[in-house]
C-alpha cells in the first residue's frame, strides 16, 4: 500500500504560559470557539539520541482516532522547519505502534533519518509520551491564515509524568509575515499580537 507524504516548510511559534495564567488562556480560546482534540504523541530515538544529535524528530501521534508519523528538521531560521508526515495504518486498537521508516523512503526526510541512524539503522527506542487537550482555532492575521493552539496535558518518560502546558501560532511558509510581526512586538512570554489572537 502506497502511503502520501505530506511536506510543507512550516513557520511556529511557540510560547510559555506561566502556570498561574493557565486557566484563564483556558477559558479564553473556549470562548472564542476554540475546538477541542485530544492528542497523544511517541516521540522516538535511538539509545544513544543520534536524531536529537541531528536535530530531527520521529513522532507518532493519534488524533480523531487516527495515527500519524512525523519527520520534523531545521528549516532556513530558527522558526522554520521541514515537516513529513505520513499516515500510519494498520494499527490495531489497543495496539502500541512503532515507527515504520520505509514509509519516508526516497523523501527529503528519509535521506535524513538515513544520514542520522546510519547503516545498518540504530534501533530506536520509545523517548517520551504526550497526552493533551488541545484547544484549537484559525483566525485572520494580515490576510493570512494562522492556525493558534493551546493544549494542556501531561508528559510521560522514565515511568514518571509531569503536567505541561504551552501555546503556539503557525503558519504555512507562504505566510511568514504576520507572524514575524508577531514575533517581533514580543515583550513577555506571550506577545500581545498573539493575546489578540484568542
Amino acid at each position: 500500500m502506497q502511503h502520501r507524504a505530506m511536506r510543507h516548510g512550516e513557520i511556529e511559534l511557540k510560547f510559555g504560559i506561566a502556570a498561574p495564567s493557565v486557566a484563564a488562556v483556558d477559558r479564553a480560546m473556549t470562548g472564542r470557539g476554540a475546538r477541542s482534540i485530544a492528542i497523544e504523541s511517541r516521540y522516538w530515538d535511538s539509545h544513544d539520541l543520534r536524531l536529537a544529535r541531528a536535530n530531527l524528530s520521529l513522532r507518532l501521534r493519534k488524533s480523531q482516532g487516527r495515527w500519524e508519523q512525523t519527520v520534523k528538521a531545521p528549516g532556513s531560521n530558527p522558526a522554520e522547519r521541514l515537516e513529513e508526515t505520513v499516515p500510519r495504518r494498520g494499527i490495531l486498537a489497543g495496539e502500541a505502534p512503532k515507527p515504520d521508516l520505509s514509509l519516508h523512503a526516497g523523501t527529503r526526510a528519509g535521506h535524513l533519518l538515513d544520514d542520522a541512524l546510519g547503516n545498518p539503522v540504530a534501533p530506536l527506542e520509545l523517548v517520551h509520551t504526550t497526552r493533551v487537550r488541545r484547544r484549537l482555532r484559525v483566525v485572520e492575521v494580515g490576510g493570512s491564515a494562522v492556525e493558534v493552539a493551546f493544549d494542556r496535558g501531561e508528559i510521560e518518560a522514565g515511568g514518571r509524568s509531569l503536567p505541561i502546558s504551552g501555546s503556539r501560532c503557525s503558519v504555512r511558509r507562504s505566510c511568514t509575515r504576520s507572524v514575524w510581526m508577531a514575533r517581533a512586538s514580543s515583550n513577555s512570554v506571550m506577545p500581545p499580537s498573539f493575546q489578540n489572537l484568542l
